[in-house]
């Protein structure tokens, strides 16, 4: 619903979606607006919903967030925040928020708040000139925000504010963008802040995804139970599909949890060097720790040990084949030799040694052998070793294209990638 901006009125438009049912909007006793739909077979009103159930509104009401910060449902830990580039006025209650750095005029800019509740900030402006909308509130030292709302189906409107902005709040799905004025330091901060956190924190930025909230609220239907795949003392893991069709597992940080921030960095670090490549199938896919899910790590140390090379990187380069394959076939064929440096020497304890990596990557649990057997086999080169099948890795199946494997019939493989939360001290 488009919102209409006039000066002395506010308007609010509401359609029903069945032309067979009656439905009637009215403000409760409670200041509350109701929604009812007639019941035809009952001969009664049924209250459908309120906005005394939606909190953020509750809070307007009863205590609004204050100057320069907004409500949003999605923390959970508390409804009022501060925009971007604002921190709390005071320490030990909310009332509002202030500027980290007080604008110059010149030199300050814009950033983005996407999903918004637009201020009740007066004065507001509001004019056609959707071209020029940025640049005519640059120009006006007094103007503090910006948006360009659809007031009808291909008519935008300017809107700009002056002032404190107030009465704001977040959305899950819907709303506006809204464009707060920052001051030129902050501007810096906020556009080197992403690039710190991929850098600093976890590594180079090819190595995972970097999603906003509302995408990931959205991918794990707003973190709903039914999505819910376990929970441990730092936080809840939830399934969640991506946009393009992806499943992942999110992990959602509760704010009353003992982890810290270092360990929070260390778990992200640890999954993204990880990246589920030297994982068992069975885990990677499935969550599911065997006996022998380690042995399936190590098997792959062993190769990369061997061969000089990167699983992931050769299954990366190597679209639909991996380099457990790759060592496979030339074992298989009588060429392992080739797939080492030629100084080394003894060539059989090479060959012994690709073979026990091959072996401890196999897809079934039960065909890798145990801790016990696999050291066994190193220590004595009497010690008769079981002839390795192809690995058939997973990952690779991923890439080219196969969901199902020949074991399991029906049961879809896909890539899990890690994603990042970021933490702002408050």
């Amino acid at each position: 619903m488009p919102p209409v901006f006039e000066l002395k009125e506010d308007w609010l438009v509401m359609k029903t979606l069945q032309s067979s049912s009656y439905s009637r909007l009215t403000m409760g006793q409670s200041g509350f607006y109701e929604l009812y739909s007639w019941n035809s077979e009952a001969k009664e009103w049924n209250l459908s919903w309120s906005t005394g159930e939606d909190s953020c509104y509750a809070n307007f009401i009863e205590k609004p967030c204050g100057s320069y910060s907004y409500c949003s449902k999605n923390n959970r830990s508390q409804l009022c925040n501060c925009m971007r580039g604002f921190y709390p006025k005071l320490e030990h209650e909310w009332n509002g928020c202030v500027r980290r750095n007080a604008l110059h005029c010149r030199g300050d800019g814009f950033v983005k708040l996407q999903n918004m509740k637009l201020p009740v900030a007066i004065p507001f402006e509001s004019t056609p000139n959707e071209r020029n909308c940025k640049e005519s509130c640059l120009l006006r030292c007094e103007c503090t925000a910006f948006a360009l709302v659809e007031v009808r189906k291909g008519e935008r409107r300017c809107v700009t504010w002056t002032g404190e902005l107030d009465h704001v709040r977040n959305y899950t799905l819907g709303g506006q963008d809204l464009f707060v004025r920052l001051a030129a330091k902050d501007l810096v901060i906020e556009t080197t802040q992403r690039d710190l956190i991929m850098n600093e924190l976890v590594g180079p930025v090819d190595r995972f995804q970097f999603l906003e909230f509302r995408v990931v609220a959205e991918a794990t239907n707003h973190f709903s139970d039914t999505n819910k795949l376990g929970q441990g003392g730092f936080g809840t893991v939830y399934k969640g599909t991506l946009p393009d069709g992806s499943d992942v597992a999110i992990k959602r940080l509760e704010n009353t949890s003992s982890q810290g921030l270092r360990e929070f960095k260390n778990e992200i670090q640890t999954i993204l060097h990880v990246l589920h490549l030297n994982l068992s199938e069975e885990y990677a896919m499935d969550m599911k720790i065997s006996e022998r899910w380690d042995i399936f790590s190590f098997g792959v140390t062993v190769i990369e040990i061997i061969t000089g090379e990167r699983n992931l990187d050769y299954c990366n380069l190597h679209r639909g084949d991996s380099l457990l394959d790759k060592a496979w076939r030339y074992w298989n064929e009588g060429n392992g030799l080739q797939l080492v440096d030629s100084n080394y020497i003894d060539s059989s304890l090479v060959l012994r040694s690709i073979q026990v990596g091959l072996l401890c990557v196999q897809p079934h649990v039960d065909d890798r052998p145990s801790t016990k057997s696999v050291v066994l086999m190193f220590q004595s080169p009497q010690t008769e070793i079981p002839k390795p099948r192809i690995p058939n890795y997973f990952y690779a199946r991923i890439l080219r294209g196969e969901t199902a494997s020949s074991s399991s019939v029906g049961q879809s493989s896909t890539v899990n990638y890690a994603t990042l939360s970021r933490l702002n001290v408050r």
